[in-house]
């Protein structure tokens, strides 16, 4: 079995786990799916998933298999299948659900249970966008299930920020049924698949009507306060995480990044580490690790690159300026010459050093809603139980 937090402790060090995109069918329709899945959606051969994971051995493995969609459970077998032989080589599973199997009651069909028994970590994905199809006692009393199957369990919530009233609601229930046994990572909402079109919908209502975005406080009054005029800042060293971890998209195609732009394809080439029907891991590990693009954006992040090696070129933000790092050549170029820098080992390693040193909460804050970080370390030998921020109500 494994905590949550461990396996996030772990989340900025290279082809330490591998994303499986299993499939982008899902029986739900919740109104901020960033992968826009639908039951009708494109599922690929499982072959190459598996594939993959046969290729692992105990010297060359990922510490974590995380398996996605959709709804991953759509595929029993393949799951089963994989858990076993990810088991077999020394890795551990984590598979995230939104419960489709519990709309009507909060109970854990046996043929499930039995396979989710063979993971390690289950993931249950609630929210506000989830309540309407699984109901919130539901997902309860199924996470209480899971605990009683000996099946290590945590939430994973999405918030329109800190003061999202589902998710106060939500994360009291929770306290008030588990106490400290189950931790919780809360999200923003993405703007990526229906997520994108959610947010829109909700500025446009900020605007229209102030103050009813659900959860949401109402808006400053009075004008807004001028900006001063400045030239533009650089960018700041800011090392990306997400470039760490592989991720299989649906169709088999290994990228660097989980970004549902990136998954969706087609993704850019300093992005792409293979494929997993004739690739095996000690290659794509190699790729992910070696590469030095990679290497300089887990180190300093796309925005410095793209700052240095192309000055006066908009980034469009984080995430768009490395998208746009395969079209500019001479930021590729300037990577390759940066690592090579005798100064450039050290600052990788103190980076890699830092963010061990900060924690899975550290995490949390920086990719989650920061006022909620300390709910994902419940649980854990050492970790906290700090009361949540935000009240329900």
């Amino acid at each position: 079995m494994v905590h949550i937090a461990d396996v996030l402790a772990r989340r900025h060090v290279p082809a330490a786990g591998l994303f499986l995109s299993l499939t982008r069918r899902c029986p739900l329709s919740c109104a901020h799916c960033s992968t826009n899945s639908t039951i009708r959606s494109e599922e690929h051969a499982a072959a190459p998933f598996v594939r993959l994971v046969e290729s692992f051995t105990p010297q060359s493995r990922p510490e974590f298999v995380f398996l996605t969609g959709g709804e991953a459970l759509l595929r029993l077998s393949t799951v089963r299948r994989i858990a076993r032989v990810a088991r077999e080589r020394g890795s551990r599973t984590v598979l995230i659900t939104g419960l489709f199997f519990a709309r009507a009651r909060g109970t854990v069909p046996a043929r499930l249970a039995e396979v989710l028994r063979t993971v390690d970590h289950v993931v249950v994905s609630h929210d506000r966008f989830h309540a309407p199809e699984v109901p919130r006692a539901h997902a309860l009393d199924v996470v209480a299930e899971l605990l009683g199957l000996g099946v290590d369990t945590s939430f994973q919530l999405v918030a329109d920020g800190p003061d999202d009233r589902y998710i106060a609601e939500t994360v009291a229930e929770i306290r008030a049924r588990f106490g400290d046994r189950v931790p919780a990572l809360v999200a923003p909402l993405g703007a990526a698949g229906r997520g994108a079109a959610l947010l829109d919908a909700v500025e446009l209502i900020d605007t229209l009507q102030p103050g009813v975005r659900p959860g949401g406080p109402p808006p400053p009054s009075g004008p807004p306060a001028p900006v001063a005029a400045s030239a533009p800042a650089a960018a700041a060293p800011a090392p990306c995480a997400m470039a760490a971890w592989p991720t299989v998209a649906y169709d088999g195609t290994v990228v660097a990044c989980c970004s549902q732009d990136v998954v969706d394809g087609p993704a850019p080439e300093h992005l792409v580490l293979g494929h997993a029907a004739r690739d095996p891991w000690s290659l794509i590990a190699e790729r992910c690790a070696e590469s030095p693009t990679l290497r300089a954006i887990r180190t300093y992040g796309p925005e410095l690159l793209t700052d240095r090696f192309a000055p006066g070129c908009a980034s469009g933000g984080y995430c768009t300026s490395c998208l746009r790092i395969g079209g500019r050549p001479e930021v590729l170029r300037g990577a390759e010459q940066l690592v090579r820098e005798p100064v450039f080992l050290a600052t990788e390693a103190l980076v890699v050093l830092a963010q061990t040193a900060a924690g899975p909460e550290a995490f949390a804050r920086r990719y989650g809603v920061p006022e909620y970080a300390g709910l994902l370390t419940l649980g854990r030998p050492g970790g906290t139980d700090r009361e949540p921020v935000g009240e329900a109500g």
